[in-house]
């Protein structure tokens, strides 16, 4: 924190995450900003883990989603890049013609993965790594609501209900149905 402060009193210019939350502008304390940066380094790890470990199991129950997942790998070239990785082929070797690897791994509508990325999602919806987010109130303290918060307040938003509710327009929300996810689902989820 200190170096990029420094370097932004010189006269430097960085776009890094550390920067922005470090900046006298966001009136965050130093503690501050490590507690939101140690936050979203290891929010992301551990809602990627929990997500794959749920989207694999619920494949591994279900031999038809394993087939459409297997089915859609197959057209988009990613079983071929894989077999290619396997065996050593260089990265211009690669079996990906109009779709790129940057594309297969990002939340783009061109993404051809579009179960894959249902089953993801619906994994996250059933299965959050928080149920719950919690958070001190700044050094401001905060308003919600008409509702005074003192600094250092602890508050909790619960997810898991919002996610799994019928109230929020979820059909079936008990089911697992990664379909809900895709553009063509007359069920879709925004």
């Amino acid at each position: 924190i200190e170096f990029e402060k420094k370097q932004l009193e010189e006269g430097g210019h960085s776009k890094s995450l550390l920067s922005k939350l470090s900046d006298p502008a966001t009136k965050l304390t130093a503690e501050e900003v490590i507690s939101n940066f140690t936050t979203y380094f290891f929010a992301g790890v551990d809602t990627t883990a929990v997500g794959l470990s749920w989207s694999i199991c619920y494949a591994a129950l279900d031999r038809s989603l394993q087939r459409k997942l297997a089915e859609e790998a197959d057209a988009a070239g990613v079983t071929a890049w894989i077999r290619a990785r396997l065996l050593g082929s260089k990265q211009q070797d690669l079996p990906f013609s109009d779709v790129g690897i940057a594309t297969l791994l990002s939340n783009s509508s061109k993404n051809p993965l579009k179960l894959a990325r249902g089953v993801f999602l619906e994994a996250l919806r059933l299965h959050p790594p928080a149920s719950q987010l919690g958070a001190d109130v700044g050094a401001d303290g905060a308003e919600l609501m008409g509702y005074r918060f003192e600094p250092g307040t602890l508050m909790f938003q619960m997810l898991r209900n919002q996610m799994c509710s019928e109230r929020n327009n979820v059909k079936e929300p008990a089911s697992f149905s990664p379909e809900r996810w895709c553009e063509d689902s007359p069920d879709k989820i925004d």
